[in-house]
């Protein structure tokens, strides 16, 4: 069944869309060698904040963090925490978000700094 929303549902979908687009955006710039995950989650946290909305990550199936981050070999949904990034790896960003009953969801794979030939044509294929 297709459900047709209102343009005010619609609105809200885009607004929610968008703060996570937006906090994607500022999780990419300060995702930089040096800097642990669970800074970025924090990070993460405080924009979610000014902007009103929240993680819908946190608590949805026992998940302890606000966004989602991988390094490497991780498979996707990696939890945020000691890991300090480092430069050459492979990062992928999840941010969900609520806000007034909607959600916006977007991902992000990046390379910090400059990659082997391997990890550039793993990212090509997957930008495919």
């Amino acid at each position: 069944m297709i459900v047709l929303r209102s343009e005010r549902e619609i609105s809200k979908i885009r607004e929610s869309s968008h703060i996570a687009r937006t906090v994607l955006e500022e999780m990419i710039n300060s995702a930089k060698p040096g800097v642990a995950t669970r800074e970025l989650d924090d990070i993460a946290v405080a924009l979610m904040k000014r902007s009103g909305a929240k993680s819908a990550t946190i608590g949805y199936k026992g998940y302890p963090r606000h966004i989602c981050i991988s390094v490497n070999e991780e498979v996707v949904h990696g939890v945020p925490g000691d890991r300090v990034l480092c430069a050459g790896d492979i990062v992928s960003i999840d941010i969900c978000v609520h806000k007034n009953g909607y959600y916006g969801d977007c991902a992000r794979t990046v390379p910090l700094g400059t990659v082997d030939e391997e990890k550039r044509k793993l990212l090509d294929a997957g930008e495919k």
